[in-house]
């Protein structure tokens, strides 16, 4: 498994205030792990809700596991790069998008891990992001791709 810190792969754009709700994920589905992309983000956002877009078509992008993590804090080594044992983290969301790829989660003001997965061919995804209230009402564009 490779690690990648990666600046700048996430574009975040102004969002519909029309989006769908992801489909409820059984407890037991696993996080997806291939290569682990860390993104952080720079602005905070207002709400917790974007479209995962798969890389090359960018087309939208169903049955992507999406969950939120608190202590994103525990995401990054001392180096900068990723961490496979997040010990201390506790998930507090999770779906899986529908076939128009978005998702949404109502949270309070705070900082998160917004982590995007699928079978192994594809990358996992972490967004450390924060939630503020007087953010931009913009949501995240989370952009996937094959594993190397």
């Amino acid at each position: 498994m490779k690690a990648v810190v990666s600046i700048g792969l996430m574009v975040v754009t102004a969002a519909s205030a029309a989006f769908a709700k992801c489909v409820p994920v059984k407890d037991t589905q696993p996080t997806w792990w291939g290569h682990v992309i860390t993104v952080k983000h720079n602005e905070p956002v207002r709400k917790l809700r974007g479209i995962v877009l798969e890389r090359t078509s960018l087309s939208p992008f169903g049955g992507v596991r999406v969950q939120v993590f608190d202590h994103p804090e525990l995401v990054l080594d001392e180096r900068g790069l990723p961490k496979m044992d997040r010990t201390g983290q506790n998930q507090l969301a999770q779906c899986v998008t529908s076939a128009d790829g978005t998702f949404s989660f109502d949270l309070p003001p705070g900082h998160y891990e917004v982590r995007c997965s699928k079978p192994r061919e594809w990358d996992c995804i972490s967004i450390l992001v924060e939630v503020k209230k007087k953010a931009r009402d913009r949501g995240l564009k989370i952009q996937m791709r094959l594993s190397d």
